[in-house]
């Protein structure tokens, strides 16, 4: 239970970090080779228990520029 907590809180701020770096300059819809690859190193830390895959999939998306709805 300790891991899996601390790893929600690995999630929390994530999720709290991509709202204050999320980037708004030129939202787009393609994922770029460079947002791909920082997007699936950031999945690999979903390995540990209690971090959510697509929480770091978000996060990570919207500080490399793409828009929500992508």
């Amino acid at each position: 239970p300790l891991w899996a907590g601390c790893g929600l809180l690995v999630t929390a701020e994530f999720l709290f970090a991509a709202t204050y770096f999320e980037r708004h300059d030129g939202a787009r819809d393609d994922v770029s080779l460079w947002a791909a690859l920082l997007i699936g190193i950031f999945q690999s830390i979903a390995i540990l228990p209690g971090v959510s895959r697509s929480g770091t999939t978000i996060s990570v998306g919207l500080m490399t520029g793409l828009r929500r709805e992508t």
